[in-house]
């Protein structure tokens, strides 16, 4: 029998839903929340990571095809120019050799001078970080001034690569058929394909897309 107004034994007991939580239990929360942060932390750096190089990798190759329509659109107009010479040995103004091309071309839309100018494509091995490199400077409409070696305006185009060589495509001499040839001097055509290689080092990502370029003026007769 119980007593009006005494509570019941089992009112004064604790709910177990309402008790809070145990320091183990907390500890344990604590600990999942740390390792669920710093899984959302690496998932971070990886993704800014691999964006990074995502555009590094977007920016070198855009500047390839810039390179690339560069050096199309200069060498695809060489001029079949006539070098000066008192014993009338007919030369164009070519000298192509493996790491140099020079030739005569108009001049690019941005240069403010209009006239003839001389442009060499090289493949700079005796600086410390190998590159390609573009010059030009305008030279005399008689061009007799034609392959000195001052006053040139240079601009690298592709540094740090491990070799290069230029190669021309055509007939030289008496040859019959056409083929690549290693040098193109003293000619009097010009070729009919100029194909620039590069090699980059050993660990390096950058890849070389294969560019040879077809001349547009025909040799005159």
């Amino acid at each position: 029998m119980r007593l009006r107004g005494t509570p019941h034994p089992e009112s004064t007991r604790p709910n177990s839903s309402n008790a809070g939580f145990t320091l183990l239990e907390l500890l344990v929360a604590l600990t999942l929340l740390g390792l669920i942060f710093a899984v959302l932390a690496g998932s971070v750096r990886f993704g800014t990571t691999v964006w990074e190089r995502g555009t590094e990798k977007t920016a070198e190759t855009e500047n390839l095809q810039l390179v690339h329509r560069l050096l199309r659109k200069q060498i695809g107009q060489m001029r079949p120019a006539i070098l000066p010479d008192k014993r009338r040995i007919r030369k164009l103004a070519i000298a192509g050799q493996p790491n140099m091309l020079t030739f005569v071309a108009p001049p690019p839309a941005k240069l403010a001078k209009r006239g003839v100018y001389e442009f060499r494509v090289s493949i700079d091995m005796e600086s410390r970080n190998h590159r390609l490199v573009i010059a030009w400077r305008q030279v005399k409409p008689d061009l007799s001034d034609f392959s000195d070696a001052d006053q040139f305006e240079t601009r690298v185009l592709v540094d740090n690569i491990a070799d290069g060589r230029i190669s021309y495509f055509g007939k030289i001499g008496g040859q019959d058929t056409r083929q690549w040839h290693e040098r193109w001097v003293d000619q009097e055509n010009l070729p009919q394909l100029v194909r620039i290689n590069l090699d980059y080092p050993p660990r390096d990502s950058r890849k070389w897309p294969p560019l040879i370029i077809a001349l547009q003026a025909r040799t005159p007769r």
